[in-house]
C-alpha cells in the first residue's frame, strides 16, 4: 500500500440542492483538510493539511503476529502504525512495535446498523461523527449501512459531520464509493488540527473496513476488497 501526499431534471436537482444546503454548517470549513483513495494494497493520500510527502504500507507481504495492518512515513522519517482490533476499530502508535506510545485510536458504533465512528487523539478530546448521510439521489438507502441488500444501494456519496464531546461541529468527513473505476472509494475530510496524518489515515481505514464488510454482505456486483491486507 502506498500512501502519498500530493498536493436530471429540474426537481431532483433542486431536492439535492435543498438537501446539501440544508446539511451545511457556516460554522464549519467546506474545503478538505483530507483527501484520499483506495489502491490495491493501501490507502493513497492525496491531500494532507501540514503533511510532507510520505508513504504508508503493510509492513510485509505476509503479516506477522503483532505487525501492524499499515505503517506511516512522514517526509521526516517518522513512523507511525495502524492495527485494526476489532471490526471497523483501528489503534495508531507513534511507531511500529505494540509497545509504542499510543497516538490514538478510531472506533466505531452502529444505530439501526448504520455506522458512526468515533476518533479519539491520545491525551486530546475524541470527535464524535454523525451518521454517514447520503448526498446524491440514488436509489438505495439514506444512510451508510449494514442494511443495504444490494451492491448498487451502496454507490453514491456520504457524508457526517464530526464534533466535540459538547456536540458542536468541528469538522466532516465524506466517503464516496463505487463499483467501477481505478479507485472504487475515496474520502475527504476537514479535520481540526489535533488530527494528524496518522489518525486522519486511521479513520479512513475504519471506514473503508466496514465498507469491506458491507460490500460482502450484500447482493450483486462487487467492487472486490483492494486494501486489506
Amino acid at each position: 500500500m502506498h500512501v502519498r501526499f500530493t498536493s436530471v431534471g429540474l426537481v431532483p436537482l433542486l431536492v439535492f440542492t435543498a438537501y446539501a444546503v440544508g446539511h451545511a454548517d457556516p460554522a464549519v470549513s467546506a474545503t478538505p483538510t483530507f483527501a484520499a483513495h483506495e489502491v490495491h494494497g493501501g490507502i493513497a493520500v492525496d491531500q494532507m493539511e501540514g503533511g510532507e510527502p510520505g508513504v504508508a504500507k503493510a509492513p510485509s507481504l505476509i503479516r506477522l503476529p503483532g505487525q501492524p495492518v499499515l505503517v506511516v512515513k512522514d517526509g521526516d522519517g517518522k513512523e507511525a502504525a495502524l492495527w485494526v482490533t476489532a471490526p471497523s476499530t483501528v489503534v495508531v502508535r507513534k511507531g511500529s512495535s505494540e509497545t509504542d506510545p499510543l497516538d490514538g485510536r478510531v472506533e466505531p458504533t452502529w444505530e439501526n446498523e448504520a455506522i458512526r465512528l468515533t476518533i479519539e487523539p491520545a491525551g486530546r478530546p475524541p470527535l464524535k461523527s454523525d451518521i454517514f448521510e447520503r448526498e446524491d439521489l440514488g436509489a438505495g438507502p439514506r444512510e451508510l449501512t449494514r442494511a443495504a441488500l444490494l451492491s448498487t444501494d451502496v454507490e453514491g456519496s456520504y457524508r457526517a459531520m464530526l464534533r466535540d464531546p459538547a456536540g458542536e461541529a468541528v469538522g466532516w468527513m465524506r466517503v464516496r464509493v463505487s463499483l467501477h473505476g481505478a479507485s472504487p472509494v475515496r474520502f475527504e475530510a476537514a479535520f481540526p488540527h489535533r488530527v494528524d496524518e496518522a489518525l486522519a489515515v486511521a479513520s479512513a481505514e475504519a471506514l473503508g473496513d466496514e465498507l469491506d464488510r458491507i460490500d460482502q454482505d450484500a447482493y450483486g456486483v462487487h467492487r472486490g476488497t483492494i486494501h486489506r491486507p
